[in-house]
């Protein structure tokens, strides 16, 4: 690994490291690639399941561990982790259902749309924790069941006759975007909402159509892509991006390394930015560069990505290292370093 020029961490060393750190005993459920590790702007957070319960662990942007804590059965303080994500400053959201409405603090945002009676024994909290696992703030409660996805400061959820609601938690009030995209949101911010439209068929193949308003309901594109590559994410300059950020292990050995990628802003309409295999051509490149002493590096079992800007983007994956031999040719016998028990994060220009 001394040859890899990026970020990288063993998985094992982790676990082991956290265990001794926290007094757990706890074993993994597999024996790699059981680390989940996902960008909080540039730092990091990631989870490890293990067979009773789950370690959590934030990491700086060199990927240095700031701190990590254990649940055990996947409970927090007893309840169940609807969903979890990792911020910028290294602290967690959380979701927990079914959370006590007696044990909410007396200053904890109820979220509006909804009636006092919609409120009933238990709720759904959306809570702060720190690096180390103590809860920091409640930020707001809904109904069982209605707290639903957050995109920044945007929540998507809905009332009790199940009809969505967008809700914009820095003033707890309540966004109007049209009724057309509420059930099908990709990506919402203060500017525009991206949803699926809905999906088109080509004989085996599936689309999606994706279309794109104003935050005031005011339609400004449609655009076809690919099924399953409707991802929209932003970069470091505003502009906005749409593809498949994941590539999974029987695609590679398919021969299809990635979607198109397209780019877009607010007063820019969809363009085609990158033709499919383009972001894994650019990744197999800066791997190549990396050969050295008759060792090569290559991601054989998926990556996933996302672009920072227009012509970089920053890939995670687990490696594989193999050995050229003096001939710059593999040897019969398939050596190779068995190093798949690190996750590794590379920045790679276009």
């Amino acid at each position: 690994m001394s040859h890899f020029d990026g970020l990288y961490l063993n998985e094992v060393d982790e676990i082991a490291a956290m265990r001794e750190e926290l007094g757990v005993r706890d074993d993994r459920i597999d024996q790699r690639n059981v680390i989940q590790l996902r960008c909080a702007g540039d730092r990091f957070g990631a989870t490890y399941p293990c067979q009773r319960g789950t370690f959590y662990a934030s990491y700086d942007e060199n990927l240095q561990r700031t701190g990590c804590f254990y649940l055990p059965q996947e409970l927090y303080q007893g309840y169940s982790i609807g969903w979890s994500a990792p911020q910028e400053d290294g602290t967690w959201h959380f979701s927990l259902e079914e959370y006590p409405l007696s044990k909410v603090e007396a200053d904890t945002m109820r979220i509006t749309g909804f009636d006092e009676e919609d409120f009933g024994e238990t709720v759904e909290l959306l809570c702060t924790v720190s690096a180390t696992g103590e809860m920091l703030k409640q930020e707001c409660i809904a109904p069982q069941g209605h707290l639903g996805s957050l995109f920044g400061n945007i929540l998507l959820t809905g009332d009790m006759k199940e009809e969505r609601l967008v809700i914009d938690l820095r003033t707890n009030t309540e966004i109007d975007i049209g009724e057309q995209s509420l059930g099908s949101i990709t990506h919402i911010d203060d500017d525009l909402v991206v949803w699926w439209v809905s999906s088109v068929s080509e004989g085996y193949e599936v689309d999606n159509i994706l279309a794109c308003s104003t935050i005031i309901g005011r339609e400004m594109w449609r655009l076809q892509v690919p099924f399953d590559e409707d991802y929209v994410g932003s970069m470091e300059d505003g502009t906005y991006y749409i593809t498949d950020t994941y590539l999974e292990e029987f695609e590679y050995y398919a021969d299809h390394y990635d979607a198109p990628v397209y780019f877009f802003r607010a007063d820019v309409d969809p363009y085609l930015a990158y033709e499919e295999g383009e972001v894994y051509a650019a990744l197999k490149r800066t791997l190549n560069s990396m050969a050295e002493d008759g060792f090569t590096f290559s991601a054989p079992c998926g990556y996933s990505f996302r672009f920072r800007t227009p012509t970089s983007f920053r890939a995670i994956f687990h490696p594989y290292s193999g050995y050229l031999g003096k001939n710059g040719e593999y040897s019969p016998y398939g050596e190779f370093v068995d190093v798949m028990d690190y996750v590794c994060v590379l920045d790679v220009e276009m």
